[in-house]
């Protein structure tokens, strides 16, 4: 018993510390190659740097609040829906005012 203790005692640090080096080279790769990609978008030709200028705009992160919401599975479905009646009757509302005031665009 002592023998397995003190084999365990020194074995697993070992194996450990194995690992960790393994684990550090595969991190330490990653970063290389992205910072090879870095440079590269870094030193990119004109064409690819509009394209990423072009795509930029796309990127915007929109932030999801609570009034952002239009159902939440914390309630219930029917619940979310009255305690939002009034919301929704405008959103229509503005939805019907906007189509009518383009078909009679149209019209003209």
């Amino acid at each position: 018993l002592l023998l397995a203790y003190g084999v365990g005692f020194l074995a697993i640090p070992l194996l450990r510390y194995f690992w960790v080096q393994w684990k550090k080279n595969q991190i330490e790769a990653q970063n290389q190659e992205r910072q090879e990609n870095a440079i590269a978008l870094n030193q990119a030709d004109e064409a690819l740097q509009n394209k990423i200028a072009y795509a930029q705009q796309f990127a915007a992160q929109n932030v999801i609040r609570e009034d952002n919401l239009v159902y939440s599975s914390e309630k219930d479905l029917l619940d979310q829906d009255i305690e939002r009646k009034d919301q929704i009757d405008a959103e229509w509302e503005q939805r019907l005012e906007l189509g009518s005031t383009q078909n009679l665009d149209t019209t003209n």
